[in-house]
């Protein structure tokens, strides 16, 4: 249904939010505009401006390359990336996808997100 790999990009988990620290995260906030942003003009491309909220059950596989060997927690981007095409207007809700999976890689030289939705059978 659709697929996004965002090149040169560094996957970023989602930080633990508290009441007072939801917007402390500035590089995590730029992150999740931009992969929503990309979300948001591939549906349009994609599906049309006047398309309507997917309401399916869907599948989400994400892989994340990510540059380095600092760790991350593979839930925490899989959240993040779940939140920004939720935000983006493709779904109406997160709790849509039924089957998901979450790789993370690292030591890749050029970093990068692969996003894949699919409907599910």
């Amino acid at each position: 249904m659709m697929k996004l790999i965002i090149y040169n990009f560094q996957p970023l988990p989602k930080p633990r939010m508290t009441k007072n620290s939801s917007w402390a995260y500035p590089k995590y906030w730029e992150y999740f505009n931009h992969i929503k942003d990309l979300i948001w003009e591939k549906k349009v491309c994609s599906l049309g401006k006047k398309s309507s909220i997917i309401t399916d059950d869907l599948k989400l596989r994400i892989k994340a390359f990510r540059k380095g060997k600092k760790r991350a927690d593979a839930s925490n981007i899989l959240k993040g990336v779940e939140d920004a095409i939720e935000k983006s207007g493709l779904i109406k809700n997160d709790n849509q996808f039924v089957d998901v999976c979450c790789e993370v890689f690292y030591n890749n030289e050029e970093p990068k997100l692969e996003i894949e939705i699919k409907r599910s059978e």
